[in-house]
C-alpha cells in the first residue's frame, strides 16, 4: 500500500487546526459556568427570600391584614384580584386585555356546576380574567356558546336567556347576587336577585355594575366593571347556558364556584398598596415574590418574570450585524416570551409550597409550559411567635444566565475569530517560507552534482543564522570538499601517466638494451613476458588518460557541417580491415544525413563502439550496424552483436565512469571508460545514447541519435 505523503506546509496547516481547540476549551468553559451560575443563582435567591421573610415578620399589622381570611375553609376557590397597568374600556372587546393575557383562567366541563337535560359534553367553556384599576374591578368572559339566547323585552323572568351570574358578600357581611343579561348586543343590565325564592318584591336594577355584550363568532364577550366598595371577603362567577327558553327553565351553570351558597363562594384578595409597595421595593428584574397564607392562598404579587434585555446590542455597521445574525444562529437565545402557568394563579401549589408552610426552606427548578425557559423558586416560611402563618415564594427567570453564557461566547468568539485567523495566516506565511527555503536548498544541492557525479555549479550558502542556514553552509562545506577530491581525481590519471611514463621508459630502455648486450637472451621467457608486462601498463597508463585527453580535445573540437553517412561508410570500411574475424553489414538509405559535428570525435566514438561489439560478438556473427532519418529532428544510428544479454540491473550504469561487465579473468585490460567516452561525445553533440536487449537473435544493441541540420 502507497504511504500518504505530507509536505512539510501541509503538516504545518493541520497542526494549525489545532488552534481551534482554544475556543473549544473556552466553549466548555462557558457551557461549564451554568453549574456555576445556577448554584450562585440558588444561594442568592434563598438568602433574599430568607431576608423577605425576615421583612414581613416584623410588619405583621400590614400581612394580618391581608391574612383576614385565614380562619375560611381552605377548600374553597379563591382569587387574587391583580392590579392593571392600564384602564379598561367597557365595550365588549378584548383589546384592552392584550398586555394581560396571562390573567385568563380557562373554564370547561370539569367546571360545571349544574347540567340541564340537553347538555352536550363539551359544548360550553369560558376563559375569565380579572383586575383591579383605580377602586374598580374589571372583569372579561370570552364565552364559547353554539347558541345564543338573548333575553326578551316582553319576559318578566331573567332565567331563560344566557347571562352572568355574581354572588358575592358584601363589606357589612350581606350575601348578594346579580344576574346580568341582555336583549342584543351592548349594554349589559345587572340585577339584583332576592336571596328567598318566595321573594314577591320587584327586581331591582344595580346601576353601580357596568358591562357591554358583544357577540363573536364562537359564541359572546362579556365585560364588566364594579366598584371594590361593593366587594367584601368573597365573590364568585358563573355563566349561566340556556339553549331552549321555551321548554326549560335554567340551564348548565359553569365556573369556579356555585353562586347559590355563601359558603361556596370564593374568596378573594384585593392587593394592598402598602404590602405591594413593599415588595416591588425588595424586588429586582425578572424576578417575582409570591406571599400566601396558610391555606396557601396568594395575599400579595410583585414583580414579573417576562424575558429581560437583549443578548445583541443595536449594531450600526454591516459586520457587526452580520455577527449579531451569525451568533443567533449558533446560540440558543433567550426565549422573549413563555406559557407560565402560574401567572394567574391565586392558590400556590406544590412540593415547595406544602415544605416551606411546614416551617423548611426550599429551593427547586421548574420548566415553563412551553419549554421556552427555566424557573428558579425559592420558599421561606413566614413565622410569628414561632407559629407559620404563610410563606413567601420568590421566582426568578434564569434567562439571564442564557445572557450571561451568550455574552461570555459572544466574547469568546470575537477574540477567538481574529487569532484563529491570525494564527492560521502567520503559520502559513512561516510553513510558505520555510518550505520556499528547504526547496530552495533542495534544488541548489540537485544541480550542483552532476548525474555522473561531477560538481556542476558552486553551492551558494545561506547566511541566514538558523538551522536551515547551518544546513546549507554544511552542505556548501561539503560540495567544496567534494569538488577538490573531484578535481584531485580527476587529475590523478594524468598525474600517474605522468609520473609512471618515465619508470616504464627506463625498464623499456633497458630491456632493449639487454637484448643488444646479450643477444642470446632474446628467446628469453622471462624477458618475453616482462616486454608482454610493460606492454600492458603501458596500455593501462594510456586508457587511463583517454578521458582527460578526450575532455580537453572536446574543449578544442570545432564543429562542422557534415555528411554522417558518407562518415560511416568510410569507417566501417576500415573495420573491416582492422576486425577480420567478424562480418560487418551496415545498412542505410541513399539519402544524405546531415548533421553539425567534430569529425575526429564521432569516429573515436564509433571506435569505442565497434571494439565493444566486437568483444562480446559470438564467433561467425555479423555485427550490423543501420543508419536512417526518424523525422525532421533525429538520425538514428544502431551497432547490434549476437551475444550474451546486458545484466538487468547494470543497464541503467552501463555508461558511467570505471563500470566495465566484462566477465573476470580475461588478459585485456578494460577499465570501464570505453562506453563512458561513448557518452561524453554524443551528449557533447547533444544526442543521446541507448542499451536495450533484443531477441530473436538475442544480442545487444547500442543506440545513438544525432540532431540534423
Amino acid at each position: 500500500m502507497r504511504k500518504l505523503r505530507f509536505s512539510l506546509k501541509t503538516k504545518l496547516i493541520l497542526f494549525s487546526i489545532t488552534i481551534l481547540l482554544i475556543p473549544w476549551i473556552g466553549y466548555k468553559y462557558v457551557r461549564g459556568m451554568e453549574t456555576f451560575l445556577k448554584t450562585s443563582m440558588e444561594e442568592s435567591l434563598s438568602n433574599r427570600a430568607h431576608s423577605l421573610a425576615i421583612v414581613l415578620q416584623q410588619q405583621t399589622g400590614i400581612l394580618s391584614t391581608q391574612a383576614a381570611v385565614v380562619d375560611i375553609d381552605s377548600n374553597s376557590e379563591h382569587l387574587y384580584l391583580r392590579t392593571l397597568d392600564n384602564p379598561v374600556q367597557l365595550d365588549g372587546y378584548t383589546d384592552d386585555w392584550h398586555f394581560n393575557q396571562d390573567l385568563f383562567q380557562e373554564y370547561s366541563e370539569q367546571h360545571v356546576i349544574s347540567k340541564s337535560s340537553t347538555h352536550k359534553p363539551g359544548s360550553l367553556h369560558y376563559s375569565q380574567a380579572t383586575g383591579s384599576y383605580k377602586q374598580h374591578l374589571y372583569a372579561i368572559f370570552r364565552v364559547s356558546d353554539d347558541h345564543v339566547i338573548y333575553h326578551k323585552p316582553t319576559s318578566t323572568g331573567i332565567e331563560n336567556c344566557d347571562h352572568l351570574r355574581i354572588a358575592l358578600l358584601t363589606p357589612d357581611g350581606e350575601f348578594q347576587r346579580y344576574y346580568l343579561s341582555t336583549a342584543a348586543p351592548g349594554r349589559l343590565i345587572a340585577r339584583l336577585m332576592p336571596n328567598d325564592p318566595d321573594d314577591s318584591r320587584p327586581i331591582k336594577a344595580e346601576t353601580r355594575i357596568q358591562g357591554a355584550w358583544q357577540e363573536t363568532a364562537q359564541g359572546y364577550t362579556l365585560e364588566i366593571r364594579l366598584p371594590l366598595s361593593m366587594i367584601g371577603s368573597k365573590l364568585s362567577f358563573a355563566i349561566n347556558d340556556i339553549d331552549d327558553p321555551d321548554t326549560e327553565h335554567g340551564g348548565s351553570i359553569i365556573g369556579p364556584a356555585s353562586t347559590e351558597q355563601l359558603s361556596a363562594l370564593s374568596t378573594i384578595m384585593v392587593p394592598s398598596s402598602r404590602l405591594e409597595r413593599l415588595l416591588h421595593t425588595l424586588g429586582m428584574d425578572s424576578s417575582r415574590i409570591w406571599v400566601i397564607d396558610n391555606n396557601k392562598r396568594v395575599l400579595a404579587l410583585s414583580g414579573n418574570l417576562s424575558a429581560s434585555g437583549n443578548n445583541f446590542e443595536a449594531r450600526d455597521t454591516i459586520p457587526a450585524r452580520l455577527l449579531a445574525l451569525l451568533y443567533r444562529l449558533i446560540l440558543q437565545q433567550p426565549a422573549s416570551t413563555f406559557e407560565d402557568i402560574l401567572s394567574g394563579a391565586s392558590k400556590l401549589n406544590g412540593r415547595e409550597i406544602e415544605t416551606a408552610l411546614k416551617g423548611k426552606p426550599t429551593v427547586s427548578w421548574r420548566e415553563t409550559a412551553d419549554k421556552n425557559a427555566t424557573i428558579l423558586t425559592a420558599t421561606h416560611p413566614v413565622l410569628v411567635n414561632e407559629k407559620v402563618i404563610g410563606a413567601v415564594m420568590l421566582e426568578q427567570n434564569s434567562q439571564r444566565i442564557l445572557l450571561l453564557q451568550n455574552r461570555a461566547m459572544e466574547e469568546l468568539i470575537n477574540l477567538s475569530i481574529p487569532v484563529f485567523l491570525g494564527g492560521t495566516l502567520l503559520i502559513v506565511l512561516f510553513a510558505g517560507r520555510l518550505t520556499t527555503r528547504i526547496g530552495h536548498l533542495r534544488n541548489q544541492t540537485e544541480q550542483a552534482i552532476t548525474s555522473d557525479g561531477k560538481i556542476a555549479s558552486v553551492f551558494k550558502a545561506s547566511s541566514s543564522n538558523d538551522e536551515i542556514g547551518d544546513l546549507s553552509r554544511t552542505f556548501s562545506d561539503l560540495l567544496e570538499r567534494l569538488h577538490q577530491y573531484n578535481r584531485y581525481l580527476e587529475s590523478m590519471a594524468s598525474k600517474l601517466s605522468h609520473e609512471l611514463r618515465t619508470p616504464l621508459s627506463v625498464v623499456r630502455s633497458s630491456l632493449e638494451n639487454l637484448e643488444q648486450v646479450r643477444p642470446e637472451t632474446a628467446d628469453d621467457t622471462y624477458l618475453h613476458r616482462a616486454k608482454e608486462g610493460l606492454e600492458r601498463l603501458n596500455n593501462i597508463l594510456n586508457r587511463l588518460s583517454e578521458a582527460s585527453r578526450l575532455e580537453q580535445a572536446m574543449q578544442q573540437a570545432e564543429k562542422e557541417d557534415m555528411d554522417l553517412k558518407a562518415l560511416v561508410e568510410s569507417c566501417v570500411g576500415g573495420y573491416k580491415s582492422a576486425y577480420p574475424q567478424h562480418r560487418f553489414v551496415l545498412n542505410s538509405s541513399d539519402e544524405t544525413m546531415m548533421t553539425r559535428a567534430a569529425p575526429e570525435l564521432i569516429v573515436q566514438m564509433l571506435d569505442k563502439l565497434i571494439a565493444n561489439a566486437a568483444d562480446f560478438a559470438l564467433p561467425d556473427t555479423a555485427i550490423d550496424i543501420k543508419l536512417r532519418r526518424v523525422d525532421d529532428q533525429w538520425i538514428r544510428l544502431s551497432v547490434f552483436n549476437q551475444g550474451q544479454h546486458l545484466p538487468t540491473e547494470m543497464q541503467q550504469n552501463l555508461f558511467d565512469s570505471m563500470i566495465s561487465v566484462r566477465p573476470t579473468g580475461t588478459r585485456a585490460s578494460h577499465l570501464g571508460l570505453g562506453l563512458y567516452i561513448v557518452r561524453l561525445i554524443i551528449e557533447y553533440h547533444m544526442g543521446r545514447v541507448e542499451a536495450s536487449n533484443l531477441h530473436d537473435p538475442d544480442g545487444v544493441e547500442f543506440v545513438l541519435y544525432f540532431k540534423t541540420l
